[in-house]
């Protein structure tokens, strides 16, 4: 008889154990959202799912569009596991403040890339214009690519149009035009003569801005010290002057704002997959390197550090330290 009940208890434990999903099961595949295709976290991303893909057992992953302002969204949906933002939308999506309606719970750091992403505004030299300053006082009749819809560098020229007390609104008033496109597409818009402007927030030598400044004689239009202090204050940029020939056409000191670059992820990524991620991330240097000059500033023991109002993801705290990067 009691042979009999260990027999059915054993049957009923095991029934409940295959009835209840292994909720924290290493996933199979990723999605990682990224920026504008051609730009330079598109790059990046293809980077880093190709050694992901290689390094971790039977994964798959995809990448896909995006941009700053919406992938913390998606992210925080679980549209996508893991998406690129800068700090400062980071921070803004976890207080729940502009561009943000609510606060994103969902969300967790993964790791720190230390990119630098400056704001860069140009315009066709015929334009005449020498600042964006002059646009204003002018009422020049730009027509601006500033990328998709939902990139965090548009939401980034719209604040700093707002220092100067003008909108898109004011750009299309003076007979100016808003081309939302990809970034190829957008200088193709700007060779064929549709455009005379582009602007983005966006790493040094990316590759949409080298053929650009290649393809044609660009003026870059620098922000005034006023208005790049402003921005520091009001939402977290540091101050850039970036150095002269940056970029073909860049004849001069270039002064504007820049954000950092991070990846976040959902909270209900399981520990082992945040693990792998951040491990397989931080330990591959040489071939960020290799990929592209915007990870000059890469070292693996500053992948750990965020912000404090952006919380790890205790999968990736558990690497950092165990390899002494954090306590």
């Amino acid at each position: 008889m009691k042979k009999h009940y260990g027999v059915r208890v054993g049957i009923v434990v095991l029934v409940f154990l295959l009835a209840v999903p292994a909720t924290n099961a290493r996933e199979k595949s990723l999605m990682v959202t990224a920026g504008g295709i051609g730009g330079s976290w598109f790059i990046a991303g293809a980077a880093f799912n190709e050694v992901w893909e290689k390094s971790i057992p039977d994964l798959k992953t995809s990448l896909v569009p995006g941009g700053g302002n919406s992938n913390p969204i998606r992210v925080n949906k679980g549209e996508a596991d893991v998406g690129f933002t800068y700090s400062t939308m980071a921070i803004a999506a976890m207080k729940g403040v502009e561009p943000y309606k609510e606060i994103l719970s969902n969300l967790r750091g993964l790791g720190n890339l230390q990119m630098k992403q400056y704001l860069v505004i140009a315009a066709l030299r015929s334009t005449g214009l020498t600042s964006f300053e002059d646009v204003v006082k002018k009422k020049y009749p730009l027509k601006i690519c500033p990328g998709t819809r939902g990139l965090g560098g548009e939401l980034t020229f719209r604040q700093a149009m707002a220092e100067y007390g003008i909108s898109y609104q004011d750009l299309q008033k003076w007979g100016g035009k808003i081309y939302f496109a990809s970034w190829n597409e957008s200088v193709s818009q700007i060779q064929d003569g549709h455009a005379n402007a582009l602007t983005s927030q966006t790493v040094l030598a990316n590759p949409f801005m080298v053929e650009l400044c290649t393809s044609r004689d660009m003026k870059f239009l620098a922000l005034t010290p006023e208005v790049a202090d402003s921005m520091v204050k009001k939402f977290g940029f540091t101050k850039e002057v970036l150095p002269k020939d940056s970029y073909k056409g860049m004849d001069s000191e270039y002064l504007t704002v820049a954000d950092s670059v991070v990846l976040l992820c959902k909270k209900d990524l399981s520990e082992e997959m945040a693990y792998l991620l951040a491990k397989h991330l931080s330990e591959n240097q040489k071939k960020w390197a290799d990929t592209h000059v915007m990870f000059k500033d890469f070292v693996p023991q500053d992948v750990g550090k965020f912000p404090e109002q952006i919380p790890l993801h205790p999968g990736a705290a558990k690497y950092f330290k165990e390899k002494g990067y954090m306590k």
